[in-house]
Formats: C-alpha cells, structure tokens, sequence
C-alpha cells in the first residue's frame, strides 16, 4: 500500500459487489502521490504484474498529449515492477482484432476480450483530462490532468483510481520578448508538468508482486 502518513482515509462502499475501498488524500504524504487515489484493500492479494496499457483517452483539445503520456506510462511502470505488453504489438492487436486506434474508442471491446486477447493481469485505462495552455500577455500558465483505472482480469473489477492535476504559472517582465516565442516555451514546459502528473498518479500504485 502507498504511505498515508499524515493522510486523511475513509472507507467506501461501491458497485453491486459493495466493495469496500481505501480512499487517501495525498496531502501530508513523505511521498508525493496523486491529488487523490483510491486502493481495493485486497489489491496486494490479487498479484497484478503484466499490465496492458490503452491507449490515452483524451477530453483536452491538444493532439500531442495522448503519445505523451504514453510515453511517460511505459517509462514509469517498470518501476513499480509492473510488466506492460510491448506498446507496438499492443496497438498492432488493438487496431486488427478491435478496430481501436485510439483511447476514445476502448469501449470497443469489453474488459474480458481484452485480457484474453493480450493474457494479461490487468488493463490500465488512462484519461488526459487536461492538457491546457493558457497565455494573456505576460502571464502563461500550464495544466495537466491525467486519471487513471485499473481493471483486474478475474472479474473485471476496477482496483484502482488516481488522479492529479499538475501546473506551471510563469509571468515574463518584458512581455514584448515572448512575441514569436510562447508557442515553442509553452510545448517545451508541457513534458515536465505532464511527468509530475502522470508519475504522482502511478506513485500511488502499489508495487507488483
């Protein structure tokens, strides 16, 4: 399980099931973990390790952000001792036996088709809920949202959820130096804040077996 030093926890029940889960605000944490994340008290039971990773669904209106945060997923799991199917071959299947090209189109394919398909653990479901730039003269600002689901391949029982926002607020004295510059600053600032919010999600995923 994440730390919850300091964290504030509460118990829920949710679906037909009436699981009960471990819901902890990062705030107060040794460890920088998502703005909120949700845990099944039995996950360490259930012994995830190969995951398939969707591809990113995206609510922002920006077209890089999906092979972002992609990007940053495969770089983060290994940490965690997680094992995701090599990304090729997972969008190789995913387009010839699902017809699914991107995140917008998962539910093409139900989570048992899924599995058996890739023979995997679990399926991990990523949402880009935010991927904005916002400029007004001398002020720019950058959000990344980013939540993610985990679905179990026994029962299809989601075990996990995280979600965190990321931002960067910059303010130039000489706005008139920013013409013809802030397009190029604001794509280069968008990697590091969609790292904070793509790794302090997955920070709160427990380690694998």
């Amino acid at each position: 399980m994440p730390p919850t030093v300091g964290a504030r926890a509460k118990g829920r029940l949710l679906g037909a099931a009436a699981l009960l889960w471990l819901a902890v605000l990062s705030a107060g944490c040794s460890l920088v973990l998502a703005d909120e994340y949700l845990i099944d008290p039995k996950f360490s039971d259930l012994g995830l390790q190969k995951l398939l990773v969707m591809p990113p669904a995206n609510e922002s209106l920006s077209l890089d952000a999906p092979d972002v945060v992609r990007k940053l997923i495969y770089e983060k799991l290994p940490d965690g001792d997680y094992e995701p199917v090599d990304r090729d071959a997972t969008d190789d299947k995913l387009v010839n036996e699902f017809g699914i090209t991107d995140g917008g189109q998962a539910a093409q394919a139900t989570w048992d088709e899924l599995c058996k398909a890739f023979q995997v653990d679990a399926i991990l479901y990523p949402n880009i809920l935010q991927y904005n730039w916002t400029a007004l003269g001398a002020y720019n600002k950058i959000v990344v949202e980013t939540e993610f689901k985990l679905v179990e391949c026994r029962e299809g029982r989601e075990v996990f959820m995280a979600r965190d926002q990321a931002e960067k607020k910059t303010v130039d004295i000489n706005p008139a130096r920013m013409v013809g510059q802030t397009l190029t600053i604001a794509q280069e600032s968008y990697w590091p804040i969609a790292e904070e919010a793509v790794f302090n999600c997955l920070d709160a995923l427990p380690l694998a077996p």
